[in-house]
């Protein structure tokens, strides 16, 4: 059967290419044109955009034909009658979202409001699907199903769409993966599925000879959303197993690197307190030129990734074994972030983050039991200032604190008294503290007026390090329990005094 459809796909690759001639030649006259910035935008000359409107009306024209004289029938065995029709408006719909895209920049959510509203005709007409499989898990999504359905377009029309940064990689990458598709949907029997990804693939072809670098033309918006789409609705007739279930995972390894390049910007952009829909030069290809790579470097290196996890995604439908797809992908992940290739930065993003939570939840702990043993001294009945006195020492102790000392002015101009206090500076002094380095230094003080308006004052001080900031919040709430309590107390013996004199 593939025979039959080799014509098709060799008129669709040179029909495209044709168009793309009448692309570059007029989308400078319609005013369909990428303008170079010193931002994100580097290459040397306006270039055409129009790339993906020929790609769509290659296809439309060779699917067209093809059927009206019937040497694509053979191919027209598949569960809905309406794939191929709905196939085409929605992929219509999001090439012509792109292109109002294109020449009047859309807001992201009148854009997303878009892709939404494109996506409907297939979800609804087209495929139905009630339930995924993950890895032999039955999950039934019921009234949700075309809520996936949608969202499952969506997200693979703005994946293509958000790695379409480099020439050729967009269309090379859409290449491979309805190439895949085909293979897949041949496995598992969808032959109308297979050809329109054939038929798709083949139309990606004869537009990228334009689009390899140094490009002529670019996608566009029109080509990168209707791209992402279509593979998007393939890859769920793909991936369905029965009437009303498929399986997620064929198509998650069809789409892996770029999944993986848009899950890593989401991490980044969120951990960096940037939107989502923060524009930066983090993607694989920018990261991969940072090494010293050539753009055509670039491009074949991500082309062979890949390739890599369109082969292994074959294979795991071939053998139906969705752990030998998940091995390679996990495993060339891996090799990517330890070889600081791509996902290194947002790997440590990660980790820093999580590193933080934990050491809050730590911290809370360690708080929680401070002051769990403040109280039970306070409440004590028996409780005085040298007991506080004493707990006092131990929480400088633990904030790393060298002296503390209490002192009491008889008046604001009165040389201080110095009551009581604990200095370890001294003691600590070691060979090694000559070669250390400076360490960052606090101080506490805290002050309050008795009755006989003599001023009390604790102070206290010490090196700050990462793992006693957080006892100081606790010992500054002492120092102003221990001064209540000194000051309570004083008063009580002044109080005591007088009763003897009166008596």
């Amino acid at each position: 059967m593939l025979v039959e459809i080799l014509p098709a796909i060799g008129i669709c690759a040179v029909c495209s290419w044709l168009l793309t001639w009448v692309a570059r030649w007029s989308s400078v006259r319609l005013g369909f044109v990428d303008k170079p910035d010193s931002a994100r935008k580097f290459h040397e000359r306006p270039t055409p955009l129009l790339g993906g409107a020929a790609v769509f009306v290659a296809l439309c024209l060779v699917v067209g034909v093809g059927y009206k004289f019937d040497f694509l029938t053979s191919w027209d065995h598949i569960d809905s009658p309406h794939f191929k029709s709905m196939f085409l408006v929605s992929g219509g719909l999001f090439c012509v979202l792109g292109l109002i895209d294109d020449r009047w920049p859309l807001k992201p959510r009148q854009k997303f409001l878009g892709q939404i509203l494109a996506s409907l005709p297939f979800a609804i007409w087209a495929v139905s699907i009630k339930s995924i499989l993950i890895m032999g898990i039955h999950l039934p999504l019921g009234v949700f199903g075309l809520l996936f359905t949608v969202l499952w377009i969506v997200t693979c029309s703005n994946i293509v769409n958000l790695l379409d940064g480099l020439d050729g990689l967009a269309g090379g990458i859409g290449v491979i993966a309805t190439f895949t598709t085909a293979m897949i949907c041949v496995i598992m029997g969808s032959l109308e599925a297979a050809a329109m990804a054939l038929l798709l693939s083949s139309a990606i072809a004869g537009f990228l000879i334009h689009n390899w670098p140094p490009a002529k033309i670019f996608l566009g918006d029109s080509g990168s959303l209707m791209i992402g789409g279509l593979l998007g609705c393939l890859s769920l007739q793909t991936s369905v197993k029965t009437a009303t279930s498929c399986t997620l995972l064929i198509p998650v390894l069809v789409m892996s690197i770029p999944m993986f390049d848009t899950i890593m910007a989401i991490v980044r952009r969120k951990l960096s307190g940037k939107s989502i829909g923060h524009a930066d030069r983090g993607h694989i290809h920018h990261r991969l030129q940072q090494r010293g790579l050539s753009r055509r470097e670039t491009l074949l290196w991500i082309l062979s990734m890949s390739g890599l996890m369109g082969l292994s995604a074959i294979m795991a439908a071939l053998f139906k074994s969705e752990l030998l797809g998940l091995y390679v992908a996990f495993t060339l992940a891996g090799f990517m972030i330890a070889g600081e290739v791509f996902g290194h930065h947002e790997a440590r993003l990660l980790w820093g983050h999580v590193t933080a939570i934990l050491q809050l939840f730590g911290d809370t702990w360690n708080v929680l039991k401070a002051r769990i043993g403040a109280a039970q001294i306070i409440l004590a009945e028996d409780t005085s200032h040298d007991d506080l006195w004493n707990l006092l020492i131990l929480r400088m102790q633990q904030s790393g604190g060298t002296t503390l000392l209490l002192t009491s002015k008889p008046s604001p101009n009165a040389a201080s008294n110095h009551l009581r206090s604990w200095d370890t500076s001294i003691l600590s002094f070691d060979k090694k503290s000559v070669f250390r380095q400076p360490s960052r230094q606090w101080t506490i003080e805290y002050s309050t007026l008795s009755a006989d308006g003599c001023q009390l004052q604790l102070s206290g001080s010490g090196e700050l390090s990462h793992s006693n900031h957080h006892h100081l919040d606790d010992l500054y709430r002492l120092f102003i329990l221990y001064s209540q309590v000194r000051q309570a107390a004083q008063e009580g013996l002044e109080e005591q005094g007088r009763a003897r004199q009166a008596a």
